[in-house]
């Protein structure tokens, strides 16, 4: 999980996601980053399996590799509740959250984005509301079937669509 809990790290893989299969210099251009700084955060990726290399591209130079992802989603073990993986989460939560609001705002500046009507393809939201547990089970069925879908609906020839969602319980007024 520690792999995972940097915001590049984390914006390589959505880039990989959307450009895959990729050279670093593909995904250089796609993220405007140096392909250095990149090759810093892939080669522990690759080392862990998150992310594999696929061959290789010719080039004027030497032949570029080829990097794709394994899986188009990633998980983490919603058992390990240690304390190294709870301060991993709160890693990945900040980064997770911080590339929705970058997503979100590049697509709210692109002119080809609809942001309303029945072919919006921008979505945003936030809601309150008061569960009580069962509510709170009915609705993280509804999001693991939501992310299935997802998974299911994925293709290769589609445009690449991120989704983040976070669900957690708020102070009381009473505390």
């Amino acid at each position: 999980m520690r792999l995972i809990a940097s915001a590049r790290r984390i914006e390589l893989l959505e880039a990989l996601m959307a450009a895959q299969p990729a050279t670093v210099d593909d995904l250089a251009r796609h993220l405007g980053r140096s392909p250095k700084t990149l090759y810093h955060h892939l080669r522990p990726l690759v080392d862990a399996g998150l992310v594999e290399e696929a061959g290789e591209r010719p080039t004027s130079k030497r032949p570029a590799t080829i990097y794709r992802l394994p899986a188009a989603r990633l998980e983490l073990d919603p058992d390990d509740d240690s304390s190294d993986a709870r301060e991993a989460r709160r890693k990945i939560a900040r980064s997770a959250l911080r590339s929705a609001m970058n997503l979100q705002e590049r697509a709210i500046e692109d002119p080809s984005s609809v942001l309303g009507g029945r072919h919006r393809n921008v979505v945003l939201g936030h809601r309150v509301a008061r569960l009580t547990p069962s509510g709170r089970t009915r609705l993280s069925a509804k999001l693991h079937e939501l992310y299935q879908l997802l998974g299911e609906l994925h293709d290769e020839r589609g445009t690449p669509y991120a989704l983040t969602l976070s669900l957690a319980p708020m102070p009381s007024q009473d505390e």
